[in-house]
Formats: C-alpha cells, structure tokens, sequence
C-alpha cells in the first residue's frame, strides 16, 4: 500500500468511518460488516505507567486541546520493544477479558495524554484523646503527599483488514438475538446476553421493558459489568460464525454519537502493533502539597520502627470509618 493511500486512509478515520462496508448474507443469517483495513493507525488512551521503563523519548510541542491554550511538551516513546509492548498487554489484557477498545485520536487523547490521573492522598489529623476514644464523626482531611500520573496515548496500525459488526445498526443488534439463540451455551448465559445487549446497546424507556424481546431502539451505553459480558458476547458470536463458516468478525464498531464517543473493540490484540507512545508534560498544581517522593524525602529522618508499644499512637489500629453525611 502507497503512502498516499495510508494518509488518505487515515484521513478518512479520523472519526471512525469505515473503508467500506459489506452485507453478509448466509445460513439465514445476515449483517452489515464494516471493514478496516490492514495498516491503518488507530489509537487509545490509557492510564498504564510507561514511566516506570528505562525508555528514550523524542520531544515536541505541541498546543493544547483541551488543557489550556498554552504550549506544553510531548513526550514521544517510539522505539518499542518487546518487553514494553508484553508489559502493557499483559496489564491490559485483565481489562476486558484480552480485548481492546481503541478509537481516534481525539477521542483516545481524552483517556491519555489529556487525562490528569495524578492522586491525592488525605488523612484525618487525630489529637490525643481522639486517637485514645475513635469516634467517626470526621470533619476535616488533610492532605499529606501527591502522587502525579497522567496519561498515555498509544499509536497502533492494524497488521490484517478488520471485520466489524456495527453495534449502533438496529438490524445488526437484532439479528444478534438470532444469533444468541443459536449459541452452543445454557439458558442463563443465553439470558445474560440479551439482558446486557439492551443495557450496553438499546433505548429503554419504562419500567416494564422486555428484555426477552429484540430491541427496537438503539442507543449506546458503556459501563464496566455490561461491556465486559457484550465482550463474552462478542467472542461467542465469533466464534459461531467462524464455526459455521458464515464471517470472520474480529469485534465491534460504533460511529460518534451526541451522546457516546466512536469506538472499535476487537477481541484480541493479535492484529495490533503499537508504532507510538506519546504522554503530555504539564506542571502539576499541587498548592504547596509536596510530591510523595519528596514527602518521604523530608521525613527519612523522623521515621522510627513499627514496635507494639507505639501501637497506641499509631492511627492505623485506631481506624474508624467516618460517618459521611451530604
């Protein structure tokens, strides 16, 4: 594939369009696949610390998107090594049950080099006779250190065309039902899959809602629990359509809606190649709390050994959980 034909390609899924699209039609089965094809650049965000490996980082600056508008560095990681790569798919890989959700660059900047993941660490300050009489009527926290993190976004070209069931087509998530009746698995599996196919993919409007009927309404919702069985799904229905040689279907797509972000899940990484990391620099506002490295820094010197006979002043075995009132 000519380089023009790369850049034009990637040009054209910038928002996730498809390269073409197919309708397969066979065994009284029928859906409309999207392809995508081999060597194209998808992207996602992440919150994996590639910090912690001894890497060598190109710089560049660049204009913020969406954090200001003044000009911040561009760490770019872009000699990838086995070792990197396994240890971000061995992380990533306990996510979803090995499948990846991967997207535009837009949309996976929000979850990567836009995203701030640094964290906080409070702690109630007890005096003396609190620490001697716990009680959890808790007003104040304090802040003790800073831990800072932000995000990753990664690079990837597809090594093999991809073949997508379109999740946001009604026809397609119907005939999913049809499918589902016809999967090799009990009743109750049977049964989890319809039920998350609405909660993940359809409009619900009443309390009365029929999950044992096929949707007539579409509309994409993500969480955890529900993706996570769509997947399961995904890799049922795939395997089904391989066995009864109708389609190879690597996972799922759904194009950018007013109320959901455009995303691809496949459901292995196998035709994955990560070409780029790239993490943003910005100076953290922490408001005079100091990092945990140099919290820790500060107070090498005052630290003594955990014996029985400082227990008592010890606020971990006088632990209370605070009754929090809104």
């Amino acid at each position: 594939m000519s380089s023009s034909s790369k850049t034009r390609i990637t040009k054209q899924l910038s928002s996730l369009q498809p390269y073409m699209t197919k309708r397969i039609d066979k065994k009284g089965l029928n859906l409309n696949i999207s392809i995508i094809p081999n060597q194209t650049v998808l992207y996602q965000g992440t919150d994996f610390d590639f910090n912690k490996y001894k890497i060598s980082v190109n710089e560049s600056k660049t204009k913020a998107s969406s954090l200001g508008s003044h000009k911040s560095s561009i760490d770019n990681i872009e000699s990838i090594d086995d070792i990197i790569s396994n240890a971000y798919y061995n992380y990533y890989d306990a996510r979803h049950n090995g499948s990846y959700f991967l997207s535009s660059q837009k949309t996976a900047n929000i979850y990567g080099i836009d995203k701030d993941y640094s964290t906080i660490i409070y702690s109630t300050i007890p005096d003396l006779k609190e620490i001697n009489s716990p009680n959890n009527q808790i007003k104040y926290i304090y802040p003790l250190y800073y831990i800072a993190k932000r995000g990753f976004t990664i690079k990837y070209e597809t090594t093999k065309d991809l073949f997508l069931i379109d999740i946001g087509n009604l026809h397609n998530i119907q005939k999913l039902f049809d499918i589902i009746d016809l999967l090799d698995v009990n009743k109750r599996i049977k049964d989890d899959y319809k039920y998350y196919l609405h909660t993940t993919c359809a409009f619900r409007d009443d309390d009365d809602y029929d999950f044992d009927n096929k949707p007539t309404s579409i509309n994409r919702n993500s969480d955890a629990t529900g993706d996570d069985i769509l997947v399961e799904l995904f890799k049922s229905v795939s395997k089904f359509l391989y066995e009864n040689r109708i389609a190879n279907i690597d996972g799922w797509i759904h194009y950018k809606t007013d109320k959901f972000h455009d995303e691809i899940l496949i459901i292995t990484n196998e035709a994955l190649k990560i070409k780029k990391i790239s993490t943003r620099r910005l100076p953290i506002v922490t408001h005079g709390i100091p990092s945990y490295n140099k919290y820790m820094k500060i107070n090498e010197n005052k630290k003594i050994k955990y014996l029985q006979k400082n227990k008592r002043n010890n606020i971990l075995h006088n632990y209370i959980i605070p009754d929090v009132k809104k």
